[in-house]
């Protein structure tokens, strides 16, 4: 039997639709109880643009066809829509008061938005489609997930998730083309995909993904424009990124005890912090750049798994690193007016050059194995602002610009050449070490603290005419084979400084020990100037 509405109408009680009974709703419809079909009973819409408002414990329930041109829930109660038929909203879904539960048996297509407005609650625990609008929260409405694996799945050019109270569904995919914005904090249980085409904006809103990945797909982005808040949290293992679009985040951080894994060939950008939580680990696999910290915490790491990825750091007065879990990447920069502040005491490692900008600072307050080379462009300073750390460079530079150079320790080991260069100060608080099979030129003026050691045949030697000062107690030399070569050597300050070395020692002009101090010369060497105290 087929019976259609064609009139506004309001029952303040059940609406039932029998086995193979077919239920037309083309006018308002007001049900105070349930709409339910029995089985193979169909509800339908096939004229004008109806509203069916159900304030009842049930919609649906059979495994007929259920069409809808809008579908509201209303009443201070729960409603639960179900069926395993084919379920279709032509417009909008909407939870208006109470609790709407969309559930785990269906398979939900809506054409515009869904929403849960003021003090409702939309459970959205089903496989949900949504083809021109958003998923949307007014107020302290709120969209939950409290059973199943449903996947909400957003197609269209544009829309809102959120908006009011918080969206927390299971997994979220983005579909279609133009831009799904962020209103409200929002929390996938597993994945959030973005694909080609599309464009996810943060809208300075949390966004928490948990136990999944937050992907995109070629020229699908991630984007947070004129974001002041909002933080992106991975939590357990997962890919962040992936993609040729640009992902853009205010904040990024990591919790739980997983791995994240960030990659993509776009433009990345983080316009705040990166945190990564202790015991998780967040590997940067390409290239992005960081406006404030990029701290791990206690055991946190941060890695480097695959690619030659460069992290450029641009903020002033932050940090990188902090706590005790390893650091590893691939290479650093600073950028723009950076003060940056690098520390950790875990293994700290750069597999290839670090270079510091034009108008930057990095101090280097733990100790790290850079496996390139560790340079300053013109006015950009290397410093050493507080503990005792040991900078080992395997590259063929340290230095280069005009800014100042400043180490506690400093081992060069490369198997060849390494130049020390910079016209700015160049200071050394406690040694400088030569790794056996390298030679240190020294090509500029410096002031070394402790000690200037060779070991076995590490050599040093020098271009132009520079002037190493030893201003403590400390040695010269302890190599066997490597040969010593300076231009001027000059003592300073109260301490006794040891010369000893087994190879050729040359100074190729001055010798000049400074009052209160003591030079002791325990192995043959030449001066071609003058030797003065």
């Amino acid at each position: 039997a087929v019976t259609t509405l064609s009139d506004t109408l309001t029952v303040s009680n059940n609406v039932s639709v029998g086995t193979d009974s077919t239920f037309n709703i083309n006018a308002n419809l007001t049900v105070t109880g349930s709409l339910t079909n029995t089985t193979t009973g169909i509800i339908n819409q096939t004229a004008n643009s109806p509203v069916v408002t159900v304030s009842g414990t049930s919609i649906g329930g059979g495994s007929g066809n259920i069409t809808f041109y809008r579908l509201q829930k209303a009443g201070a109660g729960a409603t639960t829509f179900s069926g395993s038929g084919t379920n279709t909203v032509n417009d909008t879904l909407d939870a208006t008061a109470g609790t709407l539960t969309l559930s785990t048996t269906n398979v939900i297509t809506v054409a515009g938005n869904v929403s849960a407005s003021t003090s409702a609650t939309l459970n959205q625990n089903t496989a949900l489609t949504i083809n021109g609008g958003g998923l949307l929260t007014s107020g302290t409405g709120v969209v939950n997930t409290t059973a199943g694996t449903g996947t909400v799945t957003i197609n269209g050019t544009g829309g809102t998730i959120g908006g009011g109270g918080t969206v927390t569904i299971y997994n979220l995919v983005l579909g279609g083309s133009g831009t799904q914005t962020l209103g409200s904090d929002t929390t996938s249980s597993t994945d959030v995909s973005v694909p080609a085409g599309k464009t996810l904006e943060l809208g300075s809103k949390n966004l928490t993904v948990n136990g999944g990945d937050f992907t995109t797909t070629t020229t699908g982005s991630i984007t947070c424009s004129g974001c002041t808040a909002g933080t992106v949290t991975m939590s357990t293992t997962g890919n962040l990124g992936g993609g040729s679009g640009a992902i853009t985040f205010y904040n990024l951080s990591t919790s739980g005890t997983g791995t994240t894994t960030f990659s993509g060939s776009g433009t990345n950008s983080v316009l705040n912090d990166i945190t990564v939580g202790t015991s998780t680990t967040l590997n940067i696999n390409s290239s992005a750049s960081v406006a404030g910290n990029f701290n791990n915490t206690t055991t946190g790491i941060i890695g480097t798994s695959a690619g030659t990825p460069t992290l450029t750091m641009t903020g002033t007065t932050k940090t990188l690193g902090g706590g005790s879990g390893a650091i590893t990447l691939y290479a650093l920069t600073t950028s723009g007016t950076a003060s940056v502040t690098f520390s950790g005491s875990g293994t700290n490692t750069i597999n290839n050059n670090v270079s510091v900008g034009s108008g930057t600072t990095l101090n280097i307050n733990s100790s790290v194995s850079i496996a390139g080379s560790l340079t300053n462009t013109t006015t950009g300073i290397i410093g050493t602002s507080a503990g005792t750390p040991t900078v080992t460079v395997n590259g063929t530079s340290v230095g280069g610009g005009s800014g100042n150079l400043t180490f506690y320790n400093l081992t060069v080991g490369v198997a060849g050449t390494v130049t020390f260069s910079g016209s700015g100060t160049n200071t050394i608080n406690n040694t400088l070490a030569v790794n056996a099979g390298t030679t240190l030129s020294i090509n500029n003026s410096i002031s070394i603290g402790n000690s200037l050691t060779n070991s076995t045949s590490g050599a040093i030697t020098y271009s132009g005419t520079p002037t190493i000062t030893m201003t403590g107690t400390g040695s010269i030399g302890g190599g066997t084979t490597g040969a010593i070569t300076i231009y001027n050597l000059a003592t300073s300050g109260t301490g006794t400084v040891t010369f000893t070395n087994g190879g050729t020692n040359t100074v190729n002009n001055d010798i000049s020990v400074g009052a209160g101090t003591t030079l002791n010369i325990n192995s043959s060497a030449s001066v071609a100037g003058n030797f003065n105290n």
